[in-house]
């Protein structure tokens, strides 16, 4: 009974039967339209009976494999990979309807394709989600029809998967690529120095021309009886936190992704660039209470810390308690001396 409830009648079948029917009609009137209509039929159902036996001759006959990577961009095109392999000596022709996740809606999206003996071919898309979270990739079918195109078998390749969208990691990569690129040194032909104005003492050098004439280290002039200037560098190992408002008006939307989305996005570029700058980074979420508070630090799972934080984080569509988050920062992260993104 399973192999019969897999087995579907093609357009092509119906088309052919419909012209037997016709003819054998026709016989009333010109009694050799009947005898070649009778023919058709009985050609018809030969034909059909070996097609169902050709497409049901192997019980596996694909094998289809998902591949994708484990934790989602949010926001950003995601690759993803069936790969169906053609197990059987003949070659096949299918449809097949990838099980996409239902935010996608295309249901009815199918891929025809003829997939040669033994051989394995792959079948490309994107997947953009615009929300955090999991999603369920459902079962991959497809419907396979040998040369004769007469009937066609569906198979149904168990491949239910969940994945998990996370803040993206894309973004994360390509502006600290930006941000450490030799390239954002210079404006024009002209190369920007970047040397620290700050109060954090690094070296006494040798004057240049185009320094601070405020740096010269006059001590170490008379000394030397030459031209010396103190060289500072930029501040290192600075608390740095990201504070977040997950009140009700960061659940509008904008280009289908909401402002908290972009504000977590955005938080975790500036986690990663705050680290690699040699800065400890820290994580605070609020709305009409406190939400989550990751201590800033400069440990080396510091940044997956805050990935899993902000992977939870959600609007509560309430006010934003602003006289809280001062309360906060005074008790426990002391941020009226820290910087603030």
């Amino acid at each position: 009974m399973k192999v019969l409830a897999s087995i579907h009648l093609t357009r092509f079948f119906f088309l052919v039967g419909g012209i037997g029917v016709a003819l054998v009609g026709g016989g009333f009137f010109l009694p050799f339209l009947g005898i070649i209509g009778k023919t058709v039929l009985f050609v018809l159902l030969f034909a059909v009976i070996l097609d169902v036996l050709l497409v049901n001759l192997f019980k596996e006959p694909i094998r289809v494999q998902r591949k994708y990577q484990v934790r989602m961009n949010l926001g950003d095109e995601n690759k993803v990979v069936v790969s169906v392999l053609n197990q059987t000596a003949q070659p096949l022709q299918v449809g097949i309807y990838e099980g996409y996740p239902l935010f996608m809606q295309k249901r009815a999206n199918v891929w025809n394709a003829v997939l040669l003996p033994k051989k394995r071919r792959d079948f490309h898309y994107s997947f953009t989600p615009t929300e955090r979270g999991e999603y369920t990739f459902r079962d991959v079918v497809i419907f396979v029809r040998s040369t004769l195109f007469l009937a066609q078998r569906r198979i149904v390749i168990p491949l239910v998967e969940r994945i998990e969208v996370y803040p993206s990691v894309l973004q994360m990569k390509q502006y600290e690529l930006k941000v450490f690129n030799q390239q954002t040194l210079s404006q024009g032909i002209k190369k920007v120095r970047r040397i620290g104005n700050t109060s954090e003492f690094e070296q006494i050098r040798n004057y240049v021309q185009g320094d601070d004439i405020r740096t010269v280290n006059w001590k170490a002039t008379s000394r030397k009886n030459e031209l010396m200037v103190n060289q500072y560098q930029e501040e290192r190992s600075q608390p740095v936190y990201c504070v977040i408002d997950k009140s009700r008006p960061m659940q509008l939307a904008f280009n289908k992704m909401t402002m908290l989305d972009y504000a977590i996005n955005s938080t975790l570029v500036f986690t990663n660039i705050a680290l690699r700058k040699g800065d400890r980074a820290g994580l605070i979420t609020f709305s009409d209470k406190m939400g989550a508070l990751v201590p800033a630090e400069r440990t080396q799972g510091q940044l997956r810390r805050i990935l899993e934080s902000l992977y939870n984080q959600k609007t509560l569509f309430k006010e934003g308690n602003f006289e809280l988050l001062y309360q906060t920062d005074r008790k426990s992260t002391r941020l009226n001396s820290s910087h603030r993104t």
